[in-house]
């Protein structure tokens, strides 16, 4: 082996050799480089592209996420009346009348809960009082829906809405279903929303109204 390399080295790197094969030589080497040169190119694109597929999260914007997503998710009720334990409370924006309940320690047993609907979707800022079975001025205010004339949208049942020109039973059962599912109005013309008022039943109702 040792032979072999000496006579391809006195074969290959004697000076009369590289004279006369100089122009191959350089040859091989620009053709080298030119290689090598790309090469590198491509590998330095790859390792430019991971770096930019790799995002570092900015930790105040983090922090402003989430404390935005807890502004929405979180809401405040005020629940008082005939529960154990009456309070205002911080609670899950999709939770309905029966959680602020529980929350409060449960009914007590003199509550009355014939006019309360507890399917009802939370909102900010509600306040919701439990009436008692021996308070009938309690009871009176918490299930009339007629006022002065005029029909409280949010608490009036289907007899009291059908009171109002333009709600038919039909109509009446849409707006309780529409507040079983959204809450209630938070404007009277919000009304609009159901399926049959439109802008010209509306104009006659709305003076009968109120939220």
């Amino acid at each position: 082996m040792i032979e072999k390399l000496d006579m391809i080295s006195k074969k290959y790197f004697n000076k009369r050799y590289l004279i006369n094969n100089k122009y191959q030589i350089i040859k091989i080497c620009l053709i080298s480089i030119f290689l090598l040169t790309i090469l590198f190119s491509i590998l330095l694109n790859n390792n430019t592209s991971k770096k930019d597929d790799v995002v570092i999260p900015n930790d105040n914007t983090a922090v402003a996420d989430m404390s935005e997503k807890e502004n929405i998710d979180r809401i405040f009720v005020d629940i008082s009346g005939e529960v154990k334990m009456p309070m205002v409370l911080e609670i899950d924006s999709n939770s309905r009348v029966q959680d602020a309940i529980d929350m409060a320690g449960g009914l007590t047993e003199e509550a009355d809960i014939s006019s309360i609907n507890r399917a009802e979707k939370l909102r900010d800022g509600q306040k919701i009082t439990i009436p008692s079975k021996n308070s009938s001025q309690g009871q009176k205010m918490t299930t009339s829906g007629i006022v002065d004339g005029k029909v409280n949208i949010n608490l009036a049942s289907s007899e009291e809405l059908q009171t109002v020109n333009g709600i038919g039973p039909g109509t009446a059962k849409k707006i309780i279903d529409y507040r079983n599912k959204n809450g209630q109005f938070k404007e009277i013309n919000e009304i609009k929303n159901i399926n049959g008022i439109g802008e010209k039943t509306y104009d006659k109702m709305k003076n009968d109204i109120f939220i």
